[in-house]
């Protein structure tokens, strides 16, 4: 299933499997729409931006008549001092709903570069210091 972003995002490849071709599409953003093959090894930084546009990671099954199939992913979100909004995509070399996914096929860390959600980190006014210890 395809995942939805709003705005400007990094893309970068923080691992590629080496058993199974990979690759992902992404689709309604302003410059960046296309298939993007990946091998062994890889480490590919995309810069995507748009009102709405989405990214799906896909997977090529052995079989000789086959074509690329949607991966199964786990989306997880964190917000990272410095970094700020983080999502990372960590893909399955399976059908969705699969039994026992390990979601270790193909990672991509999709990085906010909207600067309204990730604001300048400041310095702390507060110092947390206990003297007299």
């Amino acid at each position: 299933m395809a995942e939805t972003f709003f705005g400007p995002w990094q893309i970068t490849i923080g691992q590629v499997n080496s058993h199974f071709l990979q690759s992902f599409t992404i689709v309604g953003s302003e410059d960046t729409d296309g298939r993007y093959h990946l091998a062994f090894g890889d480490r590919t930084e995309i810069i995507a931006q748009g009102e709405a546009w989405t990214i799906q990671i896909e997977w090529f099954p052995f079989a000789a008549d086959a074509n690329y199939q949607p991966s199964d992913v786990r989306r997880t979100t964190k917000f990272v001092l410095g970094q700020g909004l983080v999502v990372q995509l960590d893909a399955d070399a399976n059908a969705p709903d699969s039994p026992n996914p390990t979601y270790d096929n193909l990672t991509l860390i999709c990085t906010s570069l909207d600067s309204e959600i990730n604001p300048f980190p400041t310095i702390t006014p507060y110092d947390f210091t206990i003297h007299g210890r």
